[in-house]
C-alpha cells in the first residue's frame, strides 16, 4: 500500500528557473566599458616603457560590452603595444603577467588570428609560444571555451 505524502512542500519548486534553454546572459555595467585608454598607451609606447604598456592595455577589456567598435578599437591598441615589443623582450612581457593577464593576453591573441593584418601573424605566433610556455595548455582551453569574447 503506498501512503500519501503528508507535505506538499516539493510542488512549490520552480523546476523552469533550472531549464538550461531560458540562459540569460548577464550584463555586469557593459554600457561603461570603454575599453583601454589609448593616450596611456601611447604615453608609454613613446617613453620606451612596453611592459607598463602591455599592463595598461590588458588593464579594462571591453568584454561585457556589445559595441564591436570598442572591442576593435580595443584589439588595434593591443596589436599596436605587442608589435612593438622586440623578439627578445617577450618573454619579460608574458612573465609580468598574472595568470588572468596570460588568458586575456591570448585571448587577444587568437581575435588577432582572426583578422591577421600585414606581419601580424608572426608576431602573434611569437607571443603565442611565449604565452603557451606561462600559461600552458589549460589557457588555450580557457580562451577557446570563454562565453565573453574581447
Amino acid at each position: 500500500m503506498s501512503k500519501l505524502p503528508t507535505s506538499a512542500r516539493f510542488r512549490r519548486v520552480d523546476v523552469d528557473e533550472y531549464d538550461e534553454n531560458k540562459f540569460v546572459d548577464e550584463e555586469d555595467g557593459a554600457e561603461n566599458q570603454l575599453g583601454p585608454d589609448e593616450m596611456e598607451i601611447l604615453n608609454c609606447l613613446s617613453t620606451g616603457n612596453l611592459i607598463e604598456a602591455l599592463h595598461v592595455v590588458l588593464k579594462n577589456p571591453p568584454i561585457n560590452t556589445k559595441n564591436q567598435n570598442v572591442k576593435d578599437r580595443a584589439e588595434g591598441l593591443v596589436l599596436k603595444v605587442l608589435t612593438a615589443f622586440k623578439s627578445g623582450d617577450l618573454e619579460k612581457g608574458v612573465q609580468s603577467l598574472d595568470s588572468n593577464g596570460v588568458d586575456l593576453l591570448m585571448k587577444y591573441i587568437y581575435k588577432g588570428f582572426e583578422r591577421p593584418s600585414e606581419n601580424s601573424s608572426a608576431v602573434l605566433l611569437q607571443w603565442h609560444e611565449k604565452a603557451l610556455a606561462a600559461g600552458g595548455v589549460g589557457s588555450i582551453v580557457r580562451v577557446l571555451t570563454a562565453r565573453k569574447t574581447v
